[in-house]
């Protein structure tokens, strides 16, 4: 099943240059498989491993942005 949830984020640090930072629908599916096998690869419901790992990346990509701004 395809996924279309690549998202960018601006960089916010106060320079006149912004960079955009993506997370791939692959990071999304390495991270999701990964938390998937370590709940013991359980069937059934994939979408809660790929939104959890959505999840986590998003916050990581917010926390690497903030530190970049200071």
């Amino acid at each position: 099943m395809a996924r279309k949830s690549t998202k960018s984020v601006l960089d916010n640090n106060h320079s006149s240059n912004s960079s955009v930072v993506s997370i791939s629908d692959s990071d999304i599916a390495a991270l999701a498989y990964k938390l998937w096998q370590d709940r013991g690869c359980p069937e059934g419901s994939p979408d809660e491993d790929w939104y959890e790992a959505q999840r986590k990346l998003q916050s990581q990509t917010d926390s690497e942005a903030a530190v970049a701004g200071r």
